[in-house]
């Protein structure tokens, strides 16, 4: 659930945020509990925070709040009070796929190592976890998301 959650939520801030053409870095942390620590050097902080069911909330620093959820399939559901709203699927192999309202669609893919390799029309780049509570994001966006 964890890792899950840290790709999770780097596809959701690139799809909630805007953000110019710019490379971004990262770090998604749990220390044990039930909430992840989200943080990029654009300044943006987050937490994403788990009790039980099938919803993660997400409260983003900019004032944006929203849910995850899954009711058991392979479809997760995303919506935020900016309007935001998405899916993300597996199908069964090594990529999850995920669309969202203002457009942003894309996949991310990992092949078994550390690295899980993101491929959106709006931004590229990588999440690599090597065994710690911290995921390490590398987020090339490729224009601002709301133009």
């Amino acid at each position: 659930m964890k890792k899950t959650l840290c790709i999770l939520f780097t596809i959701i801030l690139t799809a909630t945020l805007s953000l110019n053409a710019q490379t971004l870095y990262g770090t998604s942390s749990n220390y044990g509990g039930n909430t992840t620590y989200h943080s990029f050097s654009n300044g943006a902080n987050a937490i994403s925070s788990y009790y039980g069911g099938n919803t993660v909330h997400h409260n983003i620093s900019t004032g944006v709040t929203g849910t995850s959820s899954n009711y058991g399939g392979n479809t997760t559901y995303h919506s935020f009070s900016d309007g935001t709203t998405g899916t993300t699927t597996n199908y069964g192999g090594n990529s999850i796929y995920s669309s969202y309202n203002n457009g942003t669609s894309g996949s991310s893919s990992n092949y078994g190592g550390n690295t899980t390799y993101h491929n959106y029309n709006t931004f590229n780049g990588t999440s690599s976890n090597y065994g710690g509570n911290t995921t390490y994001h590398t987020l090339n966006t490729t224009s601002s998301l709301w133009d």
